[in-house]
């Protein structure tokens, strides 16, 4: 009974939310508004939405969780501000983004789209 639970708890909490944001990064690229919503909503794995980077974001934002939960113990205001801070992250990421990049990015969702046609 308790390895289902943790399954089902790991794939609910850290699986799907990686797979989501990654499918959204590779569809939709650099919006700034699912970016942020995406690390609200995910927290840390809302990162992966930048790929570029991401693991020092997450390694930051996890350790602001672990230190939270052992110190304040104060879960539901810890959650809330780890989403602020992680959308607050996410913004300035995006904000940052090199701008010769991001019109690389968006050249090829473009060429992307042209061939679907």
């Amino acid at each position: 009974m308790s390895e289902t639970l943790l399954i089902t708890l790991v794939f609910s909490f850290i699986i799907l939310p990686i797979a989501i944001t990654l499918i959204l990064a590779r569809t939709y690229p650099l919006k700034t508004k699912l970016g942020i919503g995406l690390s609200f909503v995910f927290g840390p794995w809302g990162q992966l939405y930048l790929i570029e980077g991401a693991w020092k974001f997450i390694l930051l934002l996890l350790i602001f969780y672990v230190f939270g939960f052992v110190f304040l113990r104060h879960n539901v205001i810890i959650i809330l501000w780890g989403s602020f801070l992680s959308a607050l992250v996410m913004h300035f990421r995006l904000s940052t983004f090199p701008p010769a990049k991001r019109r690389e990015v968006e050249d090829r969702e473009l060429m992307g789209r042209r061939s679907k046609r």
